[in-house]
């Protein structure tokens, strides 16, 4: 589309601008003669009909008119146009010469070496760096890094495909001079007015076309980056709200997890306050269970020192009985008898009297242990 538009602008220009000649003059008879075809239409500004094999070069070697090989790898060109896009902020379709150097500065290449590639890359010497330029000088770069000499001029596989038409054409609209130039006759004076006119004319409408071939380039290739920037955008969008969401996502579960974890706290806290209180609740029965025990018990031993006082007292009274019947009897013989017979239940009493002592200061001993055990 770019070409085609170009073609034809550039063709309307060079009809346009080139000086016809009028039927009366002596050029446009020798170039009826020179064209061989003996009629009128052998009088264009480009004096080269359907048989001519120049047309058929000048056509062949049009940027576009075939597969066109540039010696960049294409991981290169992606590589080095992504760089260039990423220096490129206010995408003004260039570089100046500082970012450049600034890009090339970690390349570790020396002073002759970046100038070097510099006056290879910039090809249209305004002191700028467009994409296909940058790329190409990284490439040279890459090049000179890997220790091959650096060319001293640009050879064809390396022109970038847009800036070859501006450097092969005007080569071949010379030679197409050259030639058109020998077939005039050497002694037609007035012929040299008109090549000169004819040489700046072409020159003319080559700069023109290249210039309008260029504003197309430039305004297809800055479509192409504001379309290329509205996908990465748009791409960038995307991924920005997929990271939101996943980070939404994970944010909610941390939270639902969390809520969790303080379920199973909670949950792990009510189960240990449940076994403290069944514990409390057991060690106070058992405290309840010891109290009753020992309270029983004291009572036992309570009634028990009741009754063995009770016996005591009963015993002393018989002995005083016994006493007062040994005083008051008539016999000897029955006091003696008596007394033998009190002797014996005395020593009978005493020895139950001792017993019952010992069993008494035995539960005494007992009674001591307990209130002992009770007061610690």
């Amino acid at each position: 589309m770019v070409d085609h538009m170009v073609n034809q602008s550039g063709s309307d220009l060079i009809r346009n601008d080139c000086p016809w000649p009028s039927s009366s003059s002596p050029s446009s008879s020798s170039y009826s003669h020179s064209s061989g075809s003996g009629s009128a239409s052998t009088t264009h500004c480009f004096p080269f009909s359907s048989n001519s094999s120049s047309t058929t070069s000048l056509t062949s070697n049009s940027p576009k008119a075939g597969p066109v090989d540039w010696a960049v790898p294409q991981s290169a060109r992606l590589k080095y146009r992504q760089q260039f896009n990423s220096l490129d902020k206010q995408m003004l379709g260039y570089l100046s010469g500082q970012q450049v150097r600034n890009a090339m500065a970690s390349t570790l290449l020396t002073q002759s070496q970046l100038a070097t590639i510099w006056n290879l890359a910039d090809m249209d010497k305004d002191g700028k760096l467009k994409a296909e330029e940058f790329i190409l000088a990284m490439h040279l770069v890459d090049i000179a890094k890997q220790g091959q000499p650096l060319p001293i001029t640009l050879p064809v596989d390396l022109v970038p495909p847009s800036l070859r038409y501006c450097t092969i054409c005007p080569s071949i609209y010379a030679g197409l001079a050259e030639k058109f130039t020998e077939a005039e006759p050497p002694q037609k004076s007035k012929n040299l007015t008109f090549e000169d006119k004819f040489k700046r004319n072409l020159e003319l409408g080559n700069a023109e076309l290249e210039k309008r071939r260029q504003a197309l380039l430039e305004q297809q290739w800055r479509e192409e980056e504001r379309r290329a920037q509205k996908v990465r955008e748009e791409q960038e969008k995307r991924e920005r709200e997929a990271r939101e969401l996943e980070l939404r996502r994970k944010r909610e579960e941390e939270q639902r997890l969390e809520r969790q974890k303080e379920l199973e706290r909670q949950r792990e806290e009510e189960r240990l306050r449940d076994l403290e209180r069944k514990e409390a609740a057991k060690k106070e029965l058992e405290r309840q269970r010891q109290l009753e025990w020992e309270r029983r018990k004291k009572q036992e031993l309570q009634s028990q020192k009741s009754q063995e006082q009770e016996d005591i007292i009963l015993l002393n009274a018989k002995k005083r009985n016994l006493e007062i019947e040994l005083e008051a009897g008539n016999k000897h013989k029955q006091i003696s008898d008596k007394l033998r017979d009190a002797q014996f239940k005395r020593k009978v009493q005493k020895n139950e009297l001792e017993s019952m002592n010992q069993k008494r200061e035995s539960r005494i001993i007992e009674m001591n242990s307990l209130q002992q055990q009770f007061e610690v």
